[in-house]
């Protein structure tokens, strides 16, 4: 028998209505949330948005359904990264878990705002993503509060840094006060004392602590029973007293306490400042001898002395000296506080106002006035006046001097000038008719010297023209030298030469042959004359290369150490000033041979600016006084063709130390001279 079957009926309708029930239970949560919250199938289409949710991204969840969370939830992680990848793309792409991140949130309308949002991924009970719910809030408030907390914390920190510097620097001035500072609680007793307590009373700080005001003082009575009690009574004393020094010796003080309260307005303690009144007790003693001294003087001086103090009516008589008693005929009495004005005659008394005016501004006057005596007589007068201040006061110091015999002396003066002064003019007839006399003379002078600069000039040209004479005669002789002697002596050279090969006889072979000898060293001399006179080389090869060639004949003649440091340019020079300047140079080498006592010598050609420069330097003796006009012909020669020619010519040498000669010459351009600026 088969079994029958058993069918077991769920009560559905009963499930989905409690299912029903969780959903309509969730969505009422979800929807009444503090926290925003969307949720998006597996492709990030959103399917649901709360309220809150829609508020703040400005997306109504019917207008958002089915878009992508990209675009309807826009954040960024700051203002830098506005083109980057929106984050949720990746979180929607990899199920990323995220937890209270920050992020900026741009709606779809109005002002970004700051979130905190939190994701996770959706999954169904096989942990397949179904989607993925992001819930955020705003926390632009909180963010804004904490900006101003953090505000108001640096405003606090630098406060207490400002309130630190304060108390530093108060620390500072205290420590360096030239003053002594303690700090003593209400009883009396010292707790602080800076370093100027010790240098006034000899005593340490930790010797003073606990000790009370009165076991310092000379006279301890004084403490109990005026500072402390004034204190207690006023809040404040000060007064002169005395301090006993560490070594015994008694020292005057100024000492100035009062009492400081705390915060809720109670005393909390007592600060005295302690000044060492030693000094300023020797300046007093000082300044009363000074004050003695100084009213002797006042009273001994010749010259009236007035101290006039300022009022509305003008200036008056405060102290006077004897001087001015006796010059005015007063007395004492008779003139303290009496306007100044009252000494003056009416025309001075004219001016009064307006001098009082002056001094009041600092002005320092010097004038003339004149002065009226008791008896009535009046009498010139000399007045210095200025301004000074005496216990910050404002006074006049007046010093009045009596003129009358200087007055007298002038008058006897202004006779003697008028007599003077007719004499001065019949000298200066007498000096114009000269002048007359002395510009004919200078005329005459002026032509002098014209004819002089003349006949310069034309011994210039002629000393010139006689170098190039003598140029041009060296150079026809040398020609003649080589082409006629030189020519002949060879000739014979070579006739002698053949007439010796045929000599009959070894004795006339002998004697030819002591001819041929001969004739061969006058050819050399004649060949060195003719360098001499006038070197081929300088006209062929140029003037480096003839120079060269000099030093070479100087130093195998005469042993001269020469050293030739040319810079290689080209020396564009006309065949006149090529010859003259290497004639100058030997000149000037043979003064180093004759004179200098030289070892050693350099020439430097160098060309700088259109210019060739020459320097020719040697290590001898020197000049025993000082070149001013090139005494000797030669350097004369040089100086004079130097200046001819547009160029220097320098000498400077000092005794023991050798001697420097510098030459510069305009190099020339298409056979003209370059001009130098």
């Amino acid at each position: 028998m088969a079994k029958p079957k058993i069918h077991i009926v769920a009560d559905e309708p009963k499930t989905e209505k409690k299912r029903k029930a969780r959903e309509d239970q969730l969505h009422a949560t979800l929807m009444s949330m503090n926290d925003a919250v969307i949720s998006t199938d597996k492709r990030g289409a959103i399917i649901f948005m709360n309220p809150l949710a829609e508020s703040l991204t400005g997306w109504k969840l019917e207008n958002a359904r089915k878009k992508s969370l990209a675009d309807i939830f826009q954040i960024r992680m700051d203002e830098s990264s506005r083109e980057a990848e929106n984050p949720v793309d990746k979180i929607i792409r990899e199920g990323l878990s995220v937890t209270q991140a920050h992020y900026l949130l741009y709606p779809r309308e109005g002002a970004r705002k700051s979130i905190e949002f939190s994701s996770a991924p959706i999954k169904n009970d096989n942990r397949n993503m179904q989607g993925v719910v992001i819930v955020f809030r705003d926390i632009t408030s909180r963010i804004q509060t904490e900006s101003e907390w953090e505000e108001y914390r640096r405003q606090l920190e630098r406060v207490a840094e400002e309130r630190n510097a304060k108390l530093k620097l108060f620390s500072e001035i205290v420590g360096k006060s030239p003053d002594g500072v303690q700090i003593l609680d209400l009883d009396g007793r010292i707790l602080y004392s800076n370093s100027a307590v010790e240098g006034i009373c000899g005593f340490s700080h930790e010797e003073l602590a606990g000790k009370r005001i009165g076991e310092i003082s000379a006279d301890p009575a004084c403490a109990e029973s005026e500072i402390i009690p004034g204190l207690k009574e006023s809040g404040r004393w000060d007064g002169e007293v005395l301090f006993t020094h560490k070594k015994g010796n008694v020292l005057p003080v100024w000492l100035a306490a009062f009492i400081i309260n705390d915060l809720n307005d109670q005393p909390m303690g007592v600060i005295s400042i302690v000044r060492d009144l030693t000094e300023r007790k020797m300046a007093e003693d000082a300044l009363k001898e000074s004050e003695t001294k100084f009213r002797t003087l006042f009273n001994q001086a010749s010259d009236s002395i007035f101290l006039l103090s300022f009022s509305p009516e003008g200036l008056f008589i405060e102290d006077t000296n004897n001087a001015a008693l006796m010059m005015h005929g007063y007395s004492r009495d008779e003139l303290i506080g009496k306007p100044i004005s009252f000494l003056d005659d009416s025309e001075t008394k004219q001016e009064v106002k307006e001098k009082t005016r002056r001094l009041q501004q600092g002005e320092t006057l010097f004038f003339e006035g004149r002065h009226v005596r008791k008896d009535g007589s009046t009498f010139p007068v000399e007045i210095s006046a200025q301004l000074i201040h005496i216990a910050e006061t404002p006074y006049v110091l007046a010093i009045d001097r009596d003129i009358t015999e200087r007055k007298q002396v002038e008058e006897h003066l202004l006779k003697h000038q008028e007599q003077l002064e007719e004499l001065v003019k019949e000298r200066a007839r007498e000096l114009l008719e000269a002048n007359k006399n002395l510009k004919v003379e200078v005329n005459v002078r002026k032509r002098a010297e014209k004819k002089l600069l003349d006949y310069q000039k034309q011994l210039q040209l002629l000393t010139s023209q006689l170098s190039l004479i003598e140029e041009h005669e060296k150079r026809r002789i040398a020609t003649e030298l080589h082409d006629c002697i030189g020519q002949t002596l060879a000739l014979s050279k070579i006739k002698l030469g053949l007439l010796n090969k045929s000599a009959p006889s070894g004795e006339l072979r002998k004697s030819i042959k002591e001819i041929l000898s001969l004739i061969e060293q006058t050819i050399k001399e004649t060949r060195t004359l003719t360098f001499e006179l006038s070197p081929p080389i300088l006209y062929e090869l140029g003037l480096g290369q003839a120079i060269k060639w000099l030093i070479d004949q100087f130093r195998d003649k005469h042993g001269l150490s020469i050293e030739l440091i040319d810079d290689g340019q080209e020396k564009p020079f006309d065949n006149n000033t090529r010859f003259f300047l290497f004639q100058a140079i030997r000149e000037l080498l043979l003064n180093v041979v004759k004179h200098a006592q030289a070892t050693k010598t350099n020439i430097i050609l160098t060309g700088e600016g259109g210019n060739l420069r020459i320097i020719i330097e040697d290590n001898g003796i020197g000049f025993s006084k000082p070149l001013v006009n090139c005494d000797g012909y030669g350097l004369f020669n040089i100086r004079e063709r130097m200046n001819h020619i547009n160029g220097q010519f320098e000498v400077k040498s000092t005794s023991g130390r050798g001697a420097r000669i510098t030459l510069v010459a305009p190099f020339m351009c298409d056979n003209k001279l370059i001009k130098r600026s």
